[in-house]
């Protein structure tokens, strides 16, 4: 080998492989290295497999984490559309208690006042001015003055009546 450096370093630059020798210690060299080598390939393909196979799990994940946000979107969605019509509900509500309890008259800008107020507020409010309504209307000054009688219908001819019925004949 050590003849073949010298005449490629000199100025042969061909070299032969008829004119190499291998010694042991080379030719346990190459095959080590061709072991490594045979090793290295079967890893990679190994590698490359389980890459593919990561991939592919990859992707389901990806696609489910996809169908779960869509999932996620629609159900909020949902729910701001429940929100909105529990909303109108309770003014529906509120509106349809203040109108029993005060009337119509008041009601837009009793509405607005206690708008503001949780459920609990507005119901305690509402029915305290239910029940002041209620006690003032069976004070004395609410009562109906007179007697409970039934009026007394006189059928008794008049001369009038009887031109009448005389006329249309």
């Amino acid at each position: 080998m050590l003849k073949h450096l010298q005449k490629f370093f000199n100025g042969d630059k061909t070299l032969s492989t008829e004119e190499v020798e291998m010694t042991e210690i080379e030719k346990a060299t190459l095959a080590a290295a061709e072991n490594k080598t045979a090793e290295l390939t079967v890893a990679l393909e190994t590698a490359t497999a389980a890459l593919a196979e990561k991939a592919l799990s990859f992707a389901e994940l990806n696609a489910k984490f996809e169908a779960a946000t869509a999932a996620l979107n629609a159900s909020e969605d949902a729910q701001k559309e429940l929100a909105t019509q529990a909303a109108t509900k309770r003014l529906e509500a509120r509106t349809e208690a203040i109108k029993a309890a005060v009337g119509t008259d008041k009601a837009e800008a009793l509405l607005a006042a206690t708008d503001a107020m949780d459920d609990v507020a507005f119901n305690t409010i509402v029915s305290a001015m239910a029940a002041s309504f209620d006690a003032e209307a069976k004070t004395p000054l609410f009562q109906e003055a007179g007697a409970d009688v039934k009026p007394v219908v006189d059928n008794k001819p008049t001369h009038f009546n009887q031109f009448i019925k005389n006329e249309g004949k």
